[in-house]
């Protein structure tokens, strides 16, 4: 015997949905005055450029190359190989990055110098 909320083998039924009429028309699905949006998401400003500044960058991919900011603290952590007199454990302030990855500094001693980070590698100091 069948009771409403089992079904052939005796296991409770889980939900049945039975239509009865056809789905509602166009016009209970938008509210009367408010026409048909086609698009979702508003138009906007893009917030990029369509041409990319192709100097700015190479400045950036070399400051990443370089490892350090403008403005930082370094320690060189090694004698430069050439003649500029640099000594391990010389400080200084980092003044530019040039497009090649090359590190101007303003030296602690009173002079300023360009070094390679690849050939003379630095060390950024806590600030």
């Amino acid at each position: 015997m069948h009771s409403g909320t089992e079904g052939d083998a005796g296991e409770p039924i889980l939900s049945r949905r039975v239509r009865d009429r056809s789905p509602a028309g166009r016009e209970f699905a938008e509210p009367v005055g408010f026409p048909a949006l086609r698009r979702v998401k508003l138009l906007v400003p893009e917030t990029d450029i369509r041409i990319m500044d192709a100097n700015g960058a190479r400045l950036l991919a070399a400051r990443i190359r370089a490892g350090v900011a403008i403005g930082a603290r370094v320690e060189l952590v090694q004698d430069a190989s050439d003649d500029s007199g640099l000594c391990a454990g010389d400080r200084g302030v980092v003044d530019q990055i040039d497009e090649r990855g090359y590190v101007f500094v303003r030296w602690d001693r009173g002079f300023a110098s360009e070094i390679d980070p690849t050939s003379t590698p630095i060390h950024q100091l806590a600030a």
